[in-house]
């Protein structure tokens, strides 16, 4: 309940918000340039093309972190649930090597996800890391 309150309150509301803004500025837009607003309104085109050009490699990333995690995930319900086998058999030093390995996979692709994410949304310096 609460996810779809927050929706309706900052998504929905601030689109419907936008979308009346665009409608009163664009007129006048036009009224004061109609080369210059013809411009602004190409690079928009140009904007929402990149974007649902970039969806796909977008998706193929999200789903990489999605399947590194529940990897994790499964590690770590597998290691609860077999505790004392682990303990008996003295494997807390692989279990726990192996629970780095996860975390470090994790890691990696979500730091895939969001450089691809960042230079997406704003290809500028700042989205390339420094070394």
């Amino acid at each position: 309940m609460y996810k779809v309150r927050l929706f309706l309150q900052n998504h929905l509301f601030g689109t419907l918000l936008d979308s009346l803004v665009i409608l009163i500025f664009v007129p006048i837009m036009f009224f004061f340039s109609a080369i210059m607003t013809a411009c602004v309104l190409a690079i928009c085109l140009l904007i929402c093309l990149w974007l649902i050009a970039m969806l796909p490699a977008i998706r193929r990333r999200v789903g990489a972190v999605v399947a590194a995690e529940t990897r994790r995930g499964a590690f770590l319900v597998e290691t609860i649930y077999g505790i004392r086998a682990i303990k008996s058999l003295a494997l807390d030093a692989r279990q726990r090597h192996q629970w780095d390995v996860y975390i470090a996979e994790v890691a990696d692709k979500r730091y895939s996800e969001q450089f691809l994410v960042n230079i997406v949304i704003w290809p500028d310096s700042t989205a390339f890391p420094s070394f």
